[in-house]
This record gives structure tokens, sequence and C-alpha cells, in this order.
């Protein structure tokens, strides 16, 4: 199974039409090159689910590009603010402040939680995390 044949530039622009007017087929198509690295091919042995975690981990990396510190997949003209993750622990309203907590964060998940994409596929990948014992 590779990864071009799971994924769909079409259905992940229906699914995050916002974020492909940001980066459009070629920041996609960049973007998948960089996801592949994150999620390799043989991490998830059912395509359909292998084909829904990609799309959240390019849709991650299309939203970390939309700021002004772009990763390799981000269109230059990106502009725009990243989505707010996490449960609101204060705002103001004079000149707008608000302050976001995702709790404790450990290692790698503090990247991942950085949009909702990458929250909502680091929920999804837990079972890659873990560890089951299988007696002999």
């Amino acid at each position: 199974m590779s990864a071009m044949s799971v994924f769909s530039p079409a259905q992940w622009q229906q699914r995050y039409p916002g974020l492909y007017a940001r980066v459009g087929a070629e920041g996609v198509q960049t973007c998948l090159a960089f996801a592949v690295q994150l999620l390799a091919p043989g991490a998830v042995s059912d395509p359909a689910r292998y084909a829904y975690l990609l799309g959240l981990v390019v849709a991650h990396l299309a939203q970390l590009g939309s700021g002004s510190d772009a990763p390799p997949c981000a269109d230059a003209a990106g502009g725009g603010q990243p989505a707010l993750v996490g449960r609101v622990t204060s705002a103001r309203m004079g000149s707008v402040q608000v302050e976001a907590d995702a709790g404790p964060v450990a290692g790698s998940q503090g990247w991942w939680l950085q949009t909702p994409y990458g929250a909502a596929f680091w929920a999804a990948t837990a079972f890659t995390r873990t560890a089951r014992y299988v007696p002999g």
C-alpha cells in the first residue's frame, strides 16, 4: 500500500476546503510528501484508516503553514492565524486576548496539539503508542 494510492487530493479538498484554498494543489502534494515521513505507509494496515489519518496529518501541516513560521509544505502566500486548540483559560474583550491550555503535554504530543487536526490525529493514533503483551 503506497500513500499516493490511498490519498485522494479531491477528497481532501472536499473535507478541508478552507485549507485547500490556502495551500492549493501544489501545497497539498508537498504536505503529503512531508506527511508520509511522519506516518509511514506500513504504520496502519487498513487502507481507509490510513487515508483518513494521512489526511489529518496533511491538514495539520497545512494549518501550521498558514502562520508566519511556515513548514516546507506551506504556500508562501498563506497568511492567517492557526485555530485555537485546547480549553479557554482566559479571555479579554478590549484588544482581544484569548489564552488556551491543552493540559499536561508530554514529548512530541505538544507539536501535534498545535492544531485541531493534529490533536485529532494524536487521539486517533493512541493505539500506535501503546504496547499489547501477548503471552507466547
